[in-house]
């Protein structure tokens, strides 16, 4: 077995690569390891704690984060052999993250962000129906279509507004139609691990008349669920952005 001092500098880079391997882009990434060297030796990390800035997961652009994870159990035999480091079990990790208003348009301008600010917009339609004076009642297959671009984000208080242009094919009536479209809601949580949008307002501009119509939709209560790996424990929003604070579980890598 290695000295405790080069099996903990085989650890933390096994663990810096790791790490950056489950992001697209990180500028900045500090690793530190706590824990006694018969600890380590064993393979048992007792606590790591992480810093981050510029960081790119999964399309989402965060502005700084921090993580602690604590009773990690890795692969450290294979490690010392040159084999990439693997979790053995789940880990609990607390994290702070923090998202510039510029970082929020970023990761909604990418395509998992449109995607998920289509599935929002359907929603959205599907509880208002034909609220919105001025349009047509639009068809569940035609919602199925829905397309959301040229993405925009403001913050301010605790409320969140987006902007964009939503597309819709095969309206029956109507033929294809785009239209600019803008949600301004209040932001909170919800048993911590759903958010929820209160206060909805939505305000259409059809692209046919260029005539705005506003309509405060009818919706007490929009839910979004993040899943039962994630646990928010608080979410501020100013006008500068969004800093979040809770519990992800991170599980063992599959085998290759």
């Amino acid at each position: 077995m290695p000295s405790p001092q080069l099996t903990r500098r085989l650890l933390s880079s096994a663990l810096t690569l790791w790490l950056r391997s489950q992001v697209e882009r990180v500028e900045h990434l500090q690793v530190e390891i706590v824990g006694s060297d018969r600890q380590i030796w064993s393979g048992h990390i007792p606590d790591v704690s992480l810093q981050a800035s510029e960081v790119v997961y999964s399309g989402l652009t965060l502005s700084d984060v921090r993580l602690v994870a604590k009773r990690i159990r890795v692969n450290l035999g294979q490690i010392v052999r040159g084999q990439p480091l693997r979790l053995l079990e789940v880990v609990p990790v607390q994290v702070e993250v923090v998202l510039s208003a510029v970082d929020l348009g970023r990761s909604l301008q990418s395509e998992l962000g449109r995607q998920a600010l289509a599935d929002l917009f359907r929603q959205i339609f599907r509880q208002i129906g034909a609220a919105l004076p001025g349009l047509p009642l639009i068809p569940q297959e035609a919602l199925a279509s829905l397309q959301f671009h040229q993405p925009q984000v403001m913050l301010g208080g605790d409320r969140l507004t987006i902007s964009g242009m939503v597309q819709l094919n095969h309206l029956a009536a109507a033929g294809d139609m785009e239209m600019s479209v803008c949600l301004d809601t209040e932001l909170t949580v919800l048993d911590g691990n759903r958010l929820c949008l209160t206060d909805c307002v939505v305000t259409t501009d059809r692209a046919a008349t260029g005539e705005p119509v506003a309509h405060k939709a009818a919706i007490d209560k929009l839910v979004i669920n993040l899943g039962t790996d994630i646990a928010i424990q608080s979410l501020t929003i100013s006008a500068n952005g969004m800093i979040c604070c809770g519990q992800i579980n991170v599980y063992t890598p599959a085998e290759p």
